[in-house]
């Protein structure tokens, strides 16, 4: 088959695009012919559904006009010549046509499930993001009916798909397999490691606020629009400028993410944040490190989880991690502790007091990540084409 495998593109490399990667390479191996058809992002001109929008009205809410610019220009695609269609990011399911697959990982989560968390945090006033939700919600509605099959990333997509496009929706799992690596280090355990973007909703701000409580030694992986802020936390702390004892979430993670400057940049003891590294620096830092902690609120799936755990490590995660907590079974392979900095710190106490403990986890992570094959993905990924090819779904 001729299948379509349409994108947006935001000019970068992150989790969802080595799954994008990964799924192009099965169909190709299953004899389909697969064309890429990607937008990108950043280019596309602010006048969506022909509405001019000035710069300044533009940048009160990017991530709504963006939305909806994007929505008009996936609307707009024409991919009549494909025997089958993959969207994947949103809100590339609002390609039309009649047979169309849906790899389907999040909604736009601020006009969705994380609308009330969008306002709490101050990222928009209260009645203007309910009417702007509910007005994006509508002019998508009847775009992802149109989607033949959701093919969701964890059984936490499934739930949200469910809540919003009703209990009968046409949907099957795609669990991404956990990435092959070498024999595990089992001897060396020198640091805490986090390996995440800095975004809203990530909370790295937790484990920057954990190191300080605990004492230990971490590193934080990873690039984002809060980078600056989470630089700013830890100097801060290492100042002596602010208690990590008294930090609410209000003072952490929920929030705007703004660095007012009023404190001079101090180097923490506790804390590295290394930014983006090379693919062997990240193997080395996972391969080493006591833990992984991946402290986001609600995430769709756990690449990073899988990618500590096929190393060995085991994980700690917070309790409403949504689809992280489905791979982590607390005191299994891992910890589910309360969502912060304290209980963070005393999980990473556990494994640092108890490096036998450390290693008894590391294994059934491992086997946790064994579980998660390619050849049962690739299954996932197939079943779904030729239920959507033969038909079948809708």
């Amino acid at each position: 088959m001729k299948i379509a495998l349409v994108k947006p593109s935001w000019r970068i490399r992150g989790g969802f695009e080595v799954v994008v990667d990964r799924v192009e390479g099965e169909l190709l191996a299953a004899g389909h012919a697969v064309s890429r058809v990607e937008l990108d992002v950043t280019a596309l001109p602010r006048t969506p559904f022909g509405i001019s929008v000035d710069d300044a009205v533009w940048s009160r809410s990017p991530e709504w006009f963006s939305h909806l610019a994007m929505l008009d220009a996936f609307r707009a695609v024409d991919v009549a010549d494909a025997d089958l269609v993959l969207s994947t990011q949103p809100p590339s399911y609002a390609v039309s046509h009649p047979r169309h697959l849906s790899l389907f990982y999040h909604h736009a989560r601020a006009f969705y499930d994380l609308e009330d968390l969008w306002i709490d945090a101050g990222r928009a006033p209260r009645v203007l993001h309910r009417t702007a939700a509910a007005m994006l919600r509508d002019a998508e509605a009847r775009d992802l009916a149109g989607v033949s099959h959701f093919l969701a990333g964890s059984t936490r997509v499934v739930e949200r798909l469910r809540r919003y496009q009703g209990a009968d929706v046409p949907v099957s799992l795609y669990e991404s397999p956990a990435p092959i690596a070498a024999e595990p280090d089992t001897t060396t355990y020198d640091h805490v490691l986090t390996v995440s973007r800095h975004e809203f909703t990530k909370r790295t701000e937790l484990v920057v606020q954990a190191l300080a409580l605990g004492g230990r030694n971490g590193v934080l992986v990873g690039d984002g629009g809060r980078l600056p802020f989470v630089r700013d936390l830890a100097a801060r702390i290492a100042a002596g400028a602010c208690d990590p004892s008294r930090l609410t979430e209000r003072d952490l993670w929920l929030n705007l993410g703004l660095v007012d400057g009023s404190v001079r940049a101090v180097e923490p003891d506790q804390v590295h944040i290394a930014g983006r590294v090379t693919d062997d620096e990240l193997d080395r830092l996972y391969r080493t490190a006591l833990c992984v902690v991946a402290p986001a609120y609600d995430e769709d799936d756990g690449l990073t989880v899988l990618e500590a755990m096929a190393r060995a490590r085991p994980v700690i995660v917070c309790r409403d991690g949504g689809g992280l907590t489905a791979l982590v079974q607390d005191g299994v392979n891992g910890l589910v502790v309360e969502p912060d900095g304290a209980s963070i710190a005393a999980g990473i106490a556990r494994f640092a007091a108890d490096p036998d403990l450390a290693r008894t986890m590391g294994r059934a992570a491992l086997e946790t990540a064994r579980a998660r094959t390619a050849g049962r993905a690739r299954q996932q990924l197939l079943d779904a084409v030729a239920r959507v090819a033969d038909g079948a779904s809708r």
